[in-house]
């Protein structure tokens, strides 16, 4: 319940300073600036990643998920897994309904609010249903795989400039608030 909170509390801060503060609105613009540097090659081959991710991740989740299911007969955790994979989600798209858009304080950006970064959030949530699914031998494995390629998609958004920073970190500690206690 402590790591929940510690997420929620995270994501509330990372709001709060990234959007509401100069300071913060300054360290993520320059951060997206910089990530332009290394946009040529690595983001070719990024784009295609993000293009795709929606259907990797899915595919992957549901493939596990079911096979999982099927074979250890696992029907209560699998529901827990795709309950708090779907309510990572939705709850993304609500956060970035609701959520103010940037209030100008003198640093050149764009005002809309892009917080959290939704295929961030679906990467990070598919390979945490993997991961809850997995038995105690795989998760290893199937954090390392996982955590990677959440991670990538992270850093895909960053390098196509359809998030910041900000925006991937806050995906990864909604997704951590939603998939800690199910894994507990």
């Amino acid at each position: 319940m402590l790591a929940t909170l510690a997420c929620v509390a995270g994501l509330l801060a990372t709001y709060y300073y990234f959007v509401q503060t100069t300071t913060g609105q300054f360290i993520d613009e320059s951060a997206l600036v910089e990530a332009v540097e290394i946009h040529g090659p690595a983001g070719k081959a990024s784009t295609r990643f993000l293009d795709l991710l929606p259907t990797i991740s899915l595919v992957m989740a549901a493939v596990v998920v079911l096979f999982v299911t099927v074979i250890r007969k696992r029907w209560a955790e699998a529901g827990i897994a795709v309950a708090a994979c779907v309510g990572a989600n939705v709850a993304t798209q609500v956060l970035k309904a609701l959520l103010p858009a940037r209030p100008d304080k003198g640093v050149v950006t764009l005002d809309i609010n892009s917080l959290p970064s939704g295929h961030t959030t679906l990467a990070a949530s598919a390979a945490a249903a993997v991961f809850l699914m997995a038995s105690p031998r795989w998760r290893p494995m199937a954090g390392f795989v996982g955590g990677t390629f959440a991670i990538a998609s992270g850093v895909s958004t960053l390098i196509n400039q359809w998030h910041r920073p900000a925006d991937v970190v806050a995906a990864f500690l909604l997704v951590g608030a939603f998939m800690i206690l199910p894994g507990g």
